[in-house]
């Protein structure tokens, strides 16, 4: 049984595309680390305990999240992996 955010994250993921989620993820991600490295140098330091994900706003955190699962639910990377070397094996046979 899925939850709603996993529903939500799937839905997302389906409507944006793989790459374009991943994009647009890491691009949150981008923002984030900017956002810190730029307190860094006007203040000097930041708060003890704070990373680069304390500088998003709350829908920022919601649509990372949200994106980060719909990623993880999506894309399988062990069995992708497997069909490269699969087809990489397969290619060998083939040129031998």
């Amino acid at each position: 049984m899925q939850t709603c955010s996993e529903a939500l994250a799937i839905e997302l993921f389906n409507q944006f595309g793989r790459e374009a989620a991943i994009a647009r993820y890491n691009l949150i991600c981008e923002i984030a680390q900017r956002r810190y490295e730029d307190s860094l140098a006007k203040y000097g330091s930041v708060p003890a305990g704070f990373t680069a994900l304390n500088f998003l706003h709350p829908a920022e955190l919601q649509e990372r999240y949200i994106l980060g699962l719909g990623i993880q639910l999506c894309i399988d990377e062990q069995q992708e992996a497997r069909e490269r070397v699969l087809a990489r094996c397969l290619a060998r046979k083939r040129a031998a």
